[in-house]
């Protein structure tokens, strides 16, 4: 009984918080006729159409276009955000006061609101000749990735054990290598993560 309620409980939860992507889904599927004529959530005769209508006619509105432009942007976004924070979650990770002071300032730092930046952003970005560019976005979504991907990427270098990092100084690697060629393996699946 009590388990029959929790899995109610949880299916109700789980339509409650969808609920406006499967409004979205229904009215999807509707006829311009029917959306004018039936705002509820039954559908009389459902349709594919709409669909349609946006893969194929890319003389008004070109899907792909924008799907590229999301994409490069989602790219760079995550690339640059990873490799700014891959070394600093290195030096992070290895030093003590990187772990009190640098890692907390930077997570803190994500919880300021971005449309704070928005116009000294927007003043350099008119400057640089990056508005409405993939880059210019792309360099935002860093600001944004960033302070995730170095929580993830200090957790997953704390997890590697120093005596990997010291075996390869005593048989002469640099930083550098040890944290390119020993510890990045290991933590490939946070990177990919």
């Amino acid at each position: 009984m009590v388990r029959a309620l929790r899995w109610i409980v949880f299916a109700i939860a789980v339509l409650a918080m969808n609920f406006p992507i499967i409004v979205t889904l229904i009215t999807s599927l509707k006829s311009q006729r029917e959306l004018s004529t039936n705002p509820g959530l039954w559908i009389s005769q459902p349709t594919l159409d709409n669909y349609l209508e946006v893969l194929t006619q890319t003389s008004r509105f070109n899907i792909y276009a924008y799907l590229l432009n999301s994409t490069v942007a989602a790219l760079i976004g995550t690339g640059l955000a990873i490799v700014l924070a891959f070394p600093a979650a290195y030096a992070i990770a290895r030093s003590e006061a990187g772990k009190r002071l640098v890692l907390p300032i930077v997570i803190n730092l994500r919880a300021v609101p971005l449309i704070i930046f928005a116009i000294p952003l927007y003043m350099m970005y008119q400057w640089l000749g990056l508005l409405d560019t993939q880059i210019g976005l792309g360099l935002i979504l860093t600001i944004v990735n960033a302070p995730l991907a170095l929580v993830i990427l200090v957790n997953a270098i704390s997890d590697v054990p120093v005596e990997l990092d010291e075996a390869a100084k005593v048989d002469g690697a640099s930083s550098l290598q040890v944290m390119m060629m020993i510890v990045r393996p290991v933590i490939r699946p946070a990177l990919v993560a």
